[in-house]
């Protein structure tokens, strides 16, 4: 099974695509599934509720996020993180 874990649509500032237009290419390269990560913000999910999935394709929705000092440590005083939380719709 192939997966892309991280996708952004038209609701986050670096693509153009319109959800459905995403599960369009990604099956076209035959992908079994996609995770919607949009940047910082749960609400551009939203929209997510409402496309056509086609049968048997995966649609998982995901939050990406990045930050610093989240972490510190004796070695280091902060660690820049990325963290991309995923879940099915």
């Amino acid at each position: 099974m192939r997966i892309n874990l991280h996708c952004h649509s038209k609701y986050s500032a670096d693509n153009f695509l319109e959800p459905e237009e995403l599960i369009e290419r990604a099956i076209k390269i035959n992908l079994d599934g996609v995770c919607f990560t949009e940047l910082h913000s749960m609400i551009p999910l939203w929209p997510l509720e409402r496309i056509r999935i086609p049968e048997g394709f995966y649609v998982f929705r995901g939050w990406d996020s990045s930050g610093e000092n989240v972490f510190k440590t004796d070695r280091f005083d902060a660690i820049e993180t990325h963290m991309v939380s995923t879940w099915r719709i």
